[in-house]
């Protein structure tokens, strides 16, 4: 959610093969959670639930990028949108449960004018959809503002410190411990903040120092 924002997109949340979903209203809580003030959807590309609320976002006008580990669904997504297999798919491995790397490559669709949902159902296209290969690993980019808005709660709980340099440790007057301490605040939300706080001070730096080695590389020329 946090490198959607910082990209200057808007993350939506597909949970998806929801026909195969037992608990769905404390799968849909607890998601809900942790992505406050981000749309969450239940879809099926086997029956078509799910779709008629995302017609919004097929669209002419929009761009839709699909992101996601290996055999979560993405590809069957795009076939959906696209009317036709347009990509490869592959079920999730029986031995232990990973997806197979079956997409190796971005592409890119124009979604057409109608899309004819599984259950016969249309809705409207128009926008373009591109799908991406499974994510091992995704690193984040210089800039707060992702943090900023993924995590709009805790940067306000922070702001209630009483101390402006608070490490939220040991310091008294700390709205983070005591939100912690109430549970109105998640621990691993919270560690998950701290996390991404490490990896944009990372970023910074890392772009610090390419500044000032392209910076002497001018100097020399």
């Amino acid at each position: 959610m946090t490198v959607a924002w910082q990209s200057g997109g808007t993350p939506v949340i597909l949970l998806t093969k929801s026909d195969l979903m037992e608990d769905r209203g404390q799968i849909l809580a607890q998601v809900s959670a942790l992505a406050p003030g981000v749309d969450v959807y239940c879809v099926s590309s086997y029956t078509g639930e799910g779709f008629l609320q995302l017609e919004k976002y097929f669209t002419e006008g929009h761009m839709i990028v699909l992101l996601g580990s290996s055999g979560v669904g993405k590809s069957s997504f795009v076939n959906v949108v696209m009317g036709a297999e347009q990509m490869r798919t592959a079920g999730i491995r029986e031995s232990d449960a990973q997806g197979r790397h079956t997409t190796t490559y971005k592409q890119m669709f124009c979604i057409p004018e109608q899309i004819i949902l599984p259950d016969r159902r249309v809705i409207k296209g128009g926008g373009r959809i591109i799908d991406t290969p499974g994510m091992r690993k995704l690193i984040m980019g210089e800039g707060a503002e992702g943090t900023e808005h993924t995590f709009e709660d805790v940067e306000e709980l922070v702001l209630q410190c009483r101390f402006s340099d608070c490490r939220h440790q040991t310091e008294p007057g700390c709205a983070v411990k005591r939100a912690l301490a109430d549970q109105t605040l998640d621990e691993r939300r919270w560690k998950t903040y701290l996390s991404l706080q490490k990896e944009e001070a990372y970023a910074r730096e890392r772009q610090r120092i390419l500044t000032r080695k392209m910076e002497r590389t001018r100097k020399r020329r």
